[in-house]
């Protein structure tokens, strides 16, 4: 049996009966792992997830910091904890994309 790409698709539940279906195609070269290169679509799928759910409070929490006298010390706190953590998390979507694309929106 000759694979030569590997498919992943997954429907994410968002609440409010909505639904989102991110995947991802493979290519293979020879001498390639399929279960290696299943692996990294999941995981690429899953993070992909990550970052537009977390790239709503990513944005929010900008906000807050950049009107710091519409909030408490400890909200622009939080704020920026929120920052630091997405930007270590998804420093390559960040790069990218040249920042958090607009269409971070749900």
């Amino acid at each position: 049996m000759n694979i030569t790409s590997i498919q992943y698709h997954k429907v994410f539940n968002l609440g409010d009966y909505q639904n989102e279906k991110i995947g991802i195609e493979i290519a293979l070269s020879d001498g390639d792992d399929p279960i290696l290169a299943h692996k990294s679509a999941v995981e690429y799928v899953e993070k992909a997830h990550l970052f537009m759910k977390q790239g709503v409070t990513y944005k929010r929490a900008k906000e807050i910091v950049n009107n710091p006298d519409q909030y408490t010390g400890y909200q622009v706190k939080q704020a920026n904890d929120v920052i630091t953590d997405f930007e270590a998390n998804f420093k390559e979507y960040i790069v990218a994309y040249g920042g958090v694309p607009s269409l971070i929106e749900h």
